[in-house]
């Protein structure tokens, strides 16, 4: 069968499993797959930018969906690049306000230091989650590209349930390597068959 939304993923993991003792779990299972997704992939389809994204004090809330920050960066003249910074170096190496220099995640919030003095416009390049699939969001680019990716990881969560430790890892090693064959894919896609060269300065 065809899997191309959130109800044919449920169907197709009940059908691989062939059991129905467990099919009350499989939504659970569906956000246990996503989770290890989000912590395992890198691709062209999750990078989005905000050109003008607006820091307005120490504290800015990170954007809806976010998966962390790939470039971030003042709309100054000439650009200013922010760091990533540890909590520690941050509660320690600035004592003034002024233009910000790094910052750290805190949640669901960027800090920044030097706390800003004032609004500054800046560039924010950032990978963004695998939408998570709901009733009301019954596809994402993912499952539409990737289906064998859900399947095997949403059949790993399952087997664990289970306590089919085996069978478990089997679909665990299975998705894993479709996650990395699809990492690579993607950085294939943006560099081609080449490598990348650095241009002499």
């Amino acid at each position: 069968m065809a899997i191309t939304n959130y109800t044919e993923l449920q169907a197709a993991v009940a059908n691989w499993l062939g059991r129905g003792d467990l099919t009350s779990r499989i939504i659970e299972a569906i956000a246990l797959a996503e989770a290890k997704m989000n912590r395992k992939l890198r691709t062209l389809d999750m990078v989005t930018k905000n050109a003008t994204f607006s820091i307005t004090g120490e504290y800015v809330a990170v954007p809806t969906n976010f998966g962390g920050a790939k470039t971030f960066y003042l709309n100054t003249n000439p650009v200013r690049h922010l760091e990533p910074l540890s909590d520690e170096y941050l509660n320690t190496a600035f004592n003034s306000s002024g233009a910000p220099l790094g910052y750290v995640v805190q949640g669901t919030n960027f800090r920044f230091g030097p706390v800003p003095s004032q609004t500054y416009s800046s560039t924010l390049v950032y990978w963004l989650k695998v939408p998570a699939l709901t009733g009301g969001n019954p596809t994402n680019w993912l499952l539409t590209s990737h289906p064998d990716a859900y399947l095997a990881l949403c059949c790993s969560a399952m087997c664990g349930l289970a306590r089919e430790w085996d069978a478990a890892a089997g679909y665990r090693d299975e998705g894993y390597s479709i996650l990395q064959e699809i990492v690579d894919q993607s950085k294939k896609d943006r560099i081609g068959d080449g490598s990348l060269m650095t241009r002499p300065m």
